[in-house]
């Protein structure tokens, strides 16, 4: 009864491609397939103890004991991050610890590779070599924080059920975007605090529930937050070129005057002052230092260039 516009994310019966094909679909939104995941060999053995069993002994850098019910990304990331053993950190996902082992790289898990495909749901006029995308995402009582990535993206519920709620690109003057990472928001969607966020009232929200065997397909630049109730293990797969420069550009434009400011005084604190950031969960470093470290690779490149020429 609060949002202008609160819709169920549309479950695909027959998913193909072309659904998603950006050479001739131009207007894409979220939408929630299943049965593409039948065959695959993850759906029918990977659980937490499987993974206890196979990878026990094996460390692993986890975030244990997360808050809980909060945006995670204004905690200090060195005061959740441990090193633990798997079968470890599985115990503290049976308890329903607030856990993760967020985002690693499925090459650790190699002999893992024949378990799963993500190559038949890619468009094929997109670069289909998506080995080097795919990650892991194991945990408990784990919620994401409301964000949007750059690449179109896969994810897929292996064990366990998640909540997801996405926003369109076009309402992020709703979100209150963090002003020093345009690309996260401190709201919960889930359970907003409208004194705090009133113009989140405002906001276009799809919500849906993954259950074991369901991929959720998330656009580019759509904010998204995923909640999982309890022992959860995903995958997702991040493919094909990223939003252009024009499209950042617009969303850092709707993102308000707050982010151009903290992005004007990051880019020279932590910039060209060289000042020490704080790392936060799940979060890259303030966007006025990324811009900083970009312009200044591509002064070195051009000055590179005119050296070697006149050399």
């Amino acid at each position: 009864m609060y949002y202008r516009s609160k819709n169920l994310l549309t479950r695909i019966e027959d998913y193909h491609p072309e659904l998603i094909d950006r050479s001739f679909v131009h207007e894409i939104e979220p939408f929630i397939f299943s049965n593409s995941l039948k065959n695959w060999t993850a759906f029918k053995l990977w659980s937490p103890s499987f993974f206890k069993e196979k990878y026990g002994e094996k460390e692993f850098n986890v975030n244990p004991n997360l808050p809980d019910k909060v945006c995670p990304y204004f905690y200090n990331a060195k005061s959740y991050h441990a090193i633990m053993k798997f079968a470890d950190f599985i115990e503290l996902m049976s308890e329903n610890n607030s856990c993760y082992l967020a985002q690693e790289d499925m090459s650790v898990f190699k002999e893992l590779k024949e378990d799963y495909n993500f190559y038949d749901l890619i468009p094929s006029s997109v670069n289909r070599d998506c080995d080097a995308s795919v990650n892991l995402w194991l945990g408990a009582n784990t919620r994401s924080g409301l964000h949007f990535d750059n690449c179109d993206n896969f994810l897929a519920q292996i064990y366990g059920t998640k909540t997801v709620v996405l926003i369109p690109p076009e309402d992020a003057k709703f979100v209150y975007p963090i002003p020093s990472n345009f690309f996260k928001s401190p709201v919960n969607p889930l359970d907003p605090d409208f004194s705090e966020f009133p113009k989140f009232k405002k906001a276009k929200i799809f919500e849906g529930q993954l259950n074991a065997g369901d991929v959720l397909f998330i656009p580019k630049g759509w904010y998204h937050y995923i909640y999982s109730p309890s022992q959860s293990i995903s995958l997702n797969c991040w493919y094909g070129p990223p939003l252009t420069p024009k499209d950042l550009l617009l969303t850092f434009y709707r993102s308000g005057w707050r982010s151009w400011l903290a992005t004007i005084k990051d880019f020279v604190w932590f910039g060209i002052l060289s000042r020490p950031f704080e790392a936060k969960l799940y979060s890259a470093p303030p966007v006025g230092k990324g811009v900083y470290e970009l312009i200044k690779e591509k002064v070195h490149r051009v000055c590179s260039k005119v050296i070697k020429v006149r050399g």
